[in-house]
């Protein structure tokens, strides 16, 4: 099984995923560690986000078959 969500947290705060809670899929990263974005926009960038994040706990959506029940 692959897990992307330790490895965007990684790249996202520069930090190990573990310590920003991100040991697996389908943890949230930790709010109080500033991912590089956010450290950007605080320097003066102006900074965006495109793409999938993944680092949010979410209650997964009913499977195709069980919509139909």
């Amino acid at each position: 099984m692959s897990c992307c969500s330790p490895s965007r947290a990684s790249l996202l705060t520069g930090r190990y995923p573990h310590r920003v809670n991100i040991g697996e899929n389908g943890t949230s990263l930790s709010k109080d560690v500033p991912t590089v974005v956010e450290q950007l926009r605080d320097a003066g960038y102006a900074t965006t986000m495109i793409g999938k994040w993944h680092l949010t706990a979410a209650t997964p959506l009913p499977s195709r078959t069980e919509q139909l029940k």
